[in-house]
């Protein structure tokens, strides 16, 4: 499994389409104090979107991604009247835990990716997919939700791979493809438990310690253990929230050899201690 895998696999999503019909211009929609990051599929006609002073022409075929859940509005201010030219959006959202998502992970999330319709026929899977969502959503054969809810999550992992590709100053793009940080990256997700240390990670990786750790800091942007300790850190909530595992069985399982040491990190992190954070204080 790479380490793009790893890092996409903790994060919890709920994905799902909220929109998909033909508009009559004029017409405008405002998105505002958004909690989740959307897309835009412009099935038919051409439209326009504004973020901030900015504004982007679009066409048929091309798909829009906020990844970070931006002020955004979408509209065609063409006089109406007979023959009226037609808009037809696919709209849908990604809603991501808080405590699974991590600071590297944002990287991956852009403010706005706009991929032309060029693009799309480039990544016929990724047409597919969209032309799939769009007829389940409007047709509602059995199961249909549960299809698109399914695609839809699909869909993100395919926005987040164009992004990848689209950008050379991602912390996540240099991390996942680094052949020194990738292996790494694997090994501090994937076991966080295991008492890491900036020299069996850097003999993991044939590295020098020293070495290790200036590349580390350098191609991810922050030190190894603030890094790790971030990964403990939202292991550790998903552990208080959805399990009643005693708290010292929550600070071994997360690397820590007391729960008094684990909950001073907590605390440090987060302000509260970890039996104030189970309780929902």
């Amino acid at each position: 499994m790479s380490a793009l895998s790893v890092i996409l696999k903790e994060v919890s999503i709920e994905g799902s389409v909220y929109f998909c019909e033909a508009l009559e211009c004029p017409w405008e929609m405002k998105f505002e104090n958004l909690g989740y990051a959307s897309f835009h599929y412009i099935r038919r006609g051409r439209c326009q979107i504004k973020m901030g002073d900015i504004v982007h022409e679009l066409s048929s075929g091309d798909l829009l991604f906020i990844g970070r859940g931006d002020d955004h509005t979408l509209y065609n201010a063409t006089p109406g009247g007979p023959g009226n030219p037609i808009t037809i959006l696919l709209c849908g959202y990604f809603h991501f835990d808080e405590t699974t998502l991590s600071p590297l992970m944002l990287t991956a999330l852009p403010h706005l990716l706009i991929l032309d319709q060029d693009k799309i026929e480039s990544r016929p899977w990724l047409k597919s997919t969209l032309e799939h969502i769009s007829t389940e959503f409007q047709q509602l054969p059995p199961g249909a939700d549960l299809v698109v809810d399914k695609l839809t999550e699909v869909l993100l992992v395919e926005l987040i791979r164009c992004q990848l590709d689209s950008t050379t100053v991602s912390s996540l793009v240099a991390s996942v493809f680094d052949s020194r940080i990738a292996p790494a990256l694997e090994l501090m997700h994937t076991e966080p438990e295991k008492p890491w240390s900036l020299k069996t990670l850097a003999e993991e990786v044939a590295m020098s310690r020293s070495a290790f750790a200036n590349h580390f800091r350098k191609t991810v942007g922050q030190t190894m253990f603030q890094y790790l300790t971030e990964i403990r850190l939202r292991k550790s909530k998903q552990l208080l929230a959805r399990t009643d595992y005693p708290i010292d069985r929550v600070a071994e399982l997360v690397g820590y050899g007391s729960g008094l040491a684990f909950a001073r990190m907590f605390k440090t992190m987060t302000g509260i201690s970890p039996g104030r954070y189970r309780k929902g204080d």
